[in-house]
């Protein structure tokens, strides 16, 4: 069972609020995680044969997801800290519209059960007629 946000209908609309006005910052990224790793060229003679930091490297590159395939692009050295930063700011992108998901699907349930509970107002919207019972029109 999904629990439940404690905190206030207000309460989450204003945290939305501060959460879009957010966004703006987060505009300058780029999709995908920042990697950075050292490889081996699988030649016996090679002091990389060694393994650890006698690696060749580091290479650093930006992997992103796409159309059921990873693509992958080299980021050269000197790009390396802005490319860093743009994907941080994917993730903190995508952490932001989630927590914006989370609150407008716990908005979303808390109004959805407001309103389907049984009453005048209910029946109303719904376009049933209300009245007594038994009694008929003469006319």
């Amino acid at each position: 069972m999904e629990e439940r946000d404690a905190r206030t209908d207000e309460e989450l609309r204003g945290r939305r609020e501060r959460l879009v006005g957010d966004l703006a910052g987060l505009q300058d990224f780029t999709p995908g995680s920042f990697q950075e790793e050292r490889l081996a060229c699988g030649k016996p003679g090679c002091h990389c044969a060694q393994g650890g930091d006698q690696r060749h490297g580091p290479y650093r590159s930006v992997h992103r997801y796409r159309s059921g395939k990873t693509v992958k692009k080299a980021v050269p050295a000197h790009l390396a800290d802005e490319f860093r930063a743009r994907c941080a700011r994917w993730d903190a992108f995508q952490a932001t519209v989630g927590e914006i998901a989370d609150i407008n699907a716990e908005l979303s349930a808390r109004d959805l059960e407001r309103r389907s509970r049984p009453g005048p107002a209910a029946r109303v919207a719904a376009g049933e007629k209300g009245g007594s019972r038994g009694r008929t029109s003469s006319g």
